[in-house]
């Protein structure tokens, strides 16, 4: 699998493909808090390359940062709900490291709870 820098300019190449995305949620001292993984359709790209995907099931799409791997052919089981994922297109991996309150107050910004 090759990382890919999600093109623009190519936006059709990426509407209604699949990507599994793979979320790893850090607690503000490194230590895991949750982890999700999940599959949806590219619907769009943005000019700045953010990727918006569609979840099934979710009202609102949910974006992603312009890097894509492509997906090695095969099956993908979910962990957390056993869902088997055939062929997808892409994959994405990501580690969100939270924020303390105290952080994100100092900063201005809210903090979100999972």
């Amino acid at each position: 699998m090759a990382d890919e820098t999600v093109d623009p300019a190519r936006r059709a190449d990426y509407v209604g493909k699949i990507v599994l995305v793979g979320l790893t949620y850090l607690n503000p001292d490194g230590s895991e808090q949750a982890r999700e993984a999940w599959a949806g359709e590219i619907e769009d790209i943005r000019e700045d390359g953010i990727v918006s995907v569609r979840r099934a099931g979710e009202e609102e799409p949910f974006t992603l940062p312009p890097e894509l791997e492509r997906a090695e052919p095969g099956e993908y089981r979910l962990r957390g709900t056993g869902e088997v994922v055939i062929n997808p297109d892409f994959v994405a991996s990501w580690t969100i490291q939270l924020r303390s309150a105290a952080d994100a107050e100092a900063n201005g910004t809210e903090t979100e709870s999972l």
